[in-house]
């Protein structure tokens, strides 16, 4: 306030009136105004204009300033100040030009010559006049009504009723009601035509010089970050995610920098993620290459011991090699990722056929399957590691008593399947950490572990998170666990990764 007082001869004071009543004066001045300084017309003008500043035209100054003749009437600027942090007024701030700096500036264009200048608005009301006592009244000048029918800047040639003709020149302001009108001898007007022309430059400059400042200093604070920010979105456009900037602002610009940084930083956490697992893809296809090569060999050979046991009469390592073939077959023959749930029971009833040769008679199989649903969709070989854990870690297969249920429904949107076992069961809080890390602490599964896990990891994978494996079970009863992928129709697929069962 100090600084802006010394800089700007023109204004005679400047005042804060702040919500709690206290006041503060520029230039050390301390006001002995003694009355609450919010009752003063600025204070409230301010208040009902929001955040937008308002002039009152000249009237008596309201602060006692120490003396009757300096600074007795005033103009004033008024605005209401807000605070950064709860974004609440916390006063209201009054900047007063004295009249007489505004009589000195259109006086000095007139070399001495008698001229009037005024301001009023539409309603004839009295913003700014030489004569005093008219402050507090509405002009008179017979020439005013045509100056306000008029509505747009201009002169016209006034004969008065004391005799004489004079020149009226007046302006309609573009953003205020306020209208500047001089009057002028006719005489001085040919005499020195531009004369009024600069004494008209002079007032318009001065009333408006603060509000000039004002407003490049307000859009100055807001363009420039919102620069720097548009700066920084034509970098990223462009690929480059290396740079962020700080703001330590609370308003809506601070907002928009911190959300631009904090998205600017899960873009570059995202690409890291996706080039983690576009390298985790290109390890797995090169291991699932690899591991085509034993399977292969294996079905070839099989195919080889199959063909002798015909020859020499071994009917159980006929049969035996027969399901063992068709698994493997199931398994290397079709490069698929998903295949229809029947094949899937097929590659399960290939492995119970070799179980039932290590353990004949001690367990039966039930299969409960909705018809309709063989032909439906499902990433391959995710029944058998199931079905294996059933047959080696929960039926008890000492006693010809075990039983195994495979089921296959539908529930909502969603396909379940199902492998219960009637074994030994297991507590709920052990359930809950099968598939958990570290695999050593998975006593129940021993190295079945991995298998589980592999499945689990590969539904997620390839449905999302909320698809995979679970279990459920009561202890010395049953164990059930379960699968749930969603339910799609059957298509023929394009590529490899989906086949059609027939």
């Amino acid at each position: 306030m100090n600084n802006t007082l010394m800089a700007q001869p023109q204004i005679s004071s400047i005042y804060v009136c702040l919500n709690n009543a206290d006041l503060i004066g520029a230039g050390g001045l301390a006001p002995a105004y003694a009355a609450d300084c919010r009752n003063v017309q600025a204070y409230q003008a301010a208040l009902d204009n929001n955040l937008l500043p308002v002039w009152l035209g000249m009237h008596e100054n309201e602060f006692d300033e120490g003396t009757v003749s300096r600074n007795r009437y005033v103009m004033t600027l008024a605005r209401t100040v807000y605070s950064y942090d709860t974004y609440k007024p916390l006063g209201v701030l009054m900047i007063n030009i004295e009249d007489q700096t505004i009589r000195n500036n259109f006086q000095t264009g007139f070399d001495g010559e008698e001229a009037v200048f005024l301001v009023t608005d539409p309603h004839k009301n009295t913003i700014y006049d030489r004569q005093l006592s008219r402050y507090d009244r509405k002009l008179n000048a017979p020439y005013l009504d045509r100056v306000i029918a008029e509505q747009t800047s201009g002169g016209f040639a006034w004969k008065g009723q004391r005799g004489g003709e004079k020149y009226i020149s007046f302006t309609h302001l573009a953003n205020s009601d306020w209208i500047y009108v001089a009057e002028l001898p006719i005489d001085y007007i040919t005499r020195n035509s531009d004369l009024i022309y600069r004494a008209m430059i002079v007032a318009v400059t001065v009333c408006f010089l603060l509000a000039m400042v004002a407003a490049y200093i307000l859009a100055r604070k807001f363009t420039s970050p919102i620069k720097i920010l548009l700066a920084s979105i034509r970098r990223a456009k462009d690929g480059h995610f290396s740079e962020t900037f700080e703001s330590d602002r609370k308003d809506e610009i601070g907002v928009l920098t911190r959300s631009y940084n904090s998205m600017i930083v899960e873009i570059k956490q995202l690409l890291a993620r996706l080039e983690r697992e576009n390298l985790q893809k290109r390890r797995m296809e090169l291991d699932a290459l690899q591991a085509q090569i034993t399977p292969h060999f294996l079905y070839n050979a099989l195919n080889s011991i199959k063909s002798l046991a015909r020859l020499n009469g071994q009917d159980l390592i006929y049969r035996t090699t027969t399901s063992l073939i068709g698994l493997l077959q199931l398994s290397i023959s079709q490069n698929k990722v998903l295949i229809p749930i029947a094949d899937e029971m097929d590659m399960v009833r290939h492995y119970l056929g070799l179980q039932s040769v290590r353990y004949p008679g001690r367990m039966q199989v039930l299969f409960e399957i909705e018809e309709e649903l063989s032909e439906r969709l499902t990433v391959k070989l995710i029944l058998q590691p199931l079905v294996e854990n059933a047959i080696v870690h929960g039926l008890d297969l000492s006693a010809a008593n075990g039983i195994i249920v495979i089921r296959v429904f539908r529930e909502g949107g969603d396909i379940v399947m199902e492998v219960e076992d009637n074994g030994k069961g297991m507590e709920e809080d052990a359930c809950k950490t099968l598939l958990a890390n570290p695999p050593e602490k998975r006593t129940r599964f021993g190295g079945m572990g991995m298998g589980l896990r592999n499945v689990d990891e590969r539904l997620k994978l390839h449905y999302g998170g909320q698809y995979g494996v679970s279990f459920r079970s009561t202890p010395g009863v049953c164990f059930v666990s379960v699968i749930r992928i969603p339910d799609t129709p059957p298509q023929i697929g394009t590529g490899s990764e989906v086949t059609k069962h027939v």
